[in-house]
């Protein structure tokens, strides 16, 4: 029943949110810079519309991060996306398959989200490269160093490749770490978690009939400046696994 009047409202949001990026793409000449700012802004608009629609409810704890941040977190869904963006204006990297996805590609491309393949040596370079640029901008940029979804049993460890220009440019970095619940008999690790050969529409029905689903944000403070990229790596995997909680189901789905 829940599928019902939730994804009339999800169609809703998109429709609200979807054409204020094509409103701004004849300015794009003018200023890239303020193209991706409201890219930003759009994107934290669409996020609080469609947790609400899925009765996601995000509780963050700690300082959200500021402008020109670096944030870097632990990759439990897609959820994650949504659940983030809808705390601070931000742009994420993503991988590049999310492109080609139908519909949500070019949206992800409008509201300025970067794209890497992370198995190509000279589109990591690229990567970092956009990473600086927008970082100069003063925008935050969101970064999942797992590279991987899990189903939350631990935090793994962080690729260091895109901590390159939070070393050469001494950005700060803010750990974040996140986390999901929702009512039994659901188990999260399985009904919100989005892993392994999970096939999208399948799980995201699944999970628009949950009764809701509980997110939790947990915000470290900037982690002071390392000359390393791999000890910096290190550092954030530490933090945010300090404030991980353990997937609820994790025993039953996990590897």
């Amino acid at each position: 029943m829940r599928l019902l009047y939730r994804l009339p409202l999800l169609l809703l949001a998109f429709l609200l949110v979807a054409p204020l990026p094509l409103l701004w793409l004849p300015f794009a000449a003018l200023s890239r810079r303020a193209l991706a700012a409201a890219g930003t802004h759009t994107l934290r608009l669409w996020s609080k519309l469609f947790c609400a629609a899925l009765g996601v409810r995000v509780r963050a704890e700690g300082e959200r991060p500021g402008k020109g941040s670096l944030v870097v977190a632990n990759h439990l869904s897609y959820l994650d996306i949504l659940v983030l963006g809808s705390l601070y204006p931000t742009a994420f990297l993503s991988m590049a398959e999310v492109a080609d996805w139908p519909v949500v590609g070019q949206l992800a491309r409008l509201v300025g989200t970067l794209f890497i393949e992370r198995r190509r040596t000279l589109a990591v370079g690229r990567a970092n490269d956009e990473l600086a640029q927008y970082l100069g901008y003063g925008l935050s940029v969101t970064i999942f160093p797992e590279a991987r979804p899990s189903p939350g049993e631990a935090v793994g460890p962080f690729h260091s490749s895109l901590l390159q220009v939070a070393v050469e440019r001494d950005v700060p970095c803010v750990p974040a770490s996140l986390s999901y619940d929702c009512p039994p008999p659901a188990e999260p690790s399985s009904d919100v978690c989005w892993w392994g050969e999970m096939s999208f529409g399948p799980h995201f029905l699944k999970l628009a009939r949950l009764p809701r689903v509980e997110a939790r944000v947990r915000f470290g403070a900037p982690v002071a400046r390392h000359a390393d990229r791999k000890a910096l790596a290190r550092t954030l995997q530490g933090e945010v696994a300090g404030r991980f909680d353990r997937i609820r189901g994790v025993r039953a789905t996990g590897s």
